[in-house]
């Protein structure tokens, strides 16, 4: 059984060397999850690059790793 998630995983994978790029080894047997993420856990699509380096700072990252 395939999920959604390693669709997702496998799809990408394919784009990124469908356009040239590295070949990305997908582990495939993840599990989907019927409960959202709480918020919070990813910033907001909203967020100009100062919230983004400044959401990202608070969970531990610098901007290099952003």
């Amino acid at each position: 059984q395939v999920s959604w998630a390693d669709l997702i995983a496998v799809a990408g994978s394919e784009a990124v060397s469908f356009c040239k790029g590295p070949i990305i080894p997908v582990d495939i047997g993840r599990i989907d999850t019927s409960f959202a993420d709480p918020p919070g856990k990813l910033p907001l699509e909203t967020f100009d690059a100062s919230s983004l380096k400044s959401c990202f700072r608070e969970k531990g990252f610098s901007t290099q790793e952003l």
